[in-house]
């Protein structure tokens, strides 16, 4: 993948874009969404509730032990997440 440093029409950068969808829109043109979903599957923690406290759970076994949450949307309140994480995922990985 080559993908420049500075892409005219992603505002500021390609991590902090304004307009996401812009910029997801604009930067398929380097990334597949295969690629973009094989990079997703193995840095990040996707899916439902379940799916990741069970991904947390496994790498609490392998030593892991602290993880960084960070919600897609630069300019928007975790919200979502927040409450998604402290009502589902957080009382899920204290029962064992």
């Amino acid at each position: 993948m080559d993908v420049p440093a500075a892409v005219e029409g992603v505002y500021p950068d390609l991590v902090h874009a304004e307009d996401r969808d812009a910029a997801v829109r604009i930067c398929s043109a380097w990334i597949s969404d295969e690629a973009a979903i094989r990079f997703a599957e193995e840095f990040y923690l996707i899916g439902t509730a379940a799916q990741i406290t069970q991904r947390l759970r496994t790498l609490r076994e392998l030593g892991v032990t602290d993880v960084f949450l960070q919600h897609v949307g630069s300019y928007d309140l975790p919200t979502d997440l927040i409450e998604t994480v402290g009502a589902s995922v957080l009382p899920d990985l204290r029962r064992g």
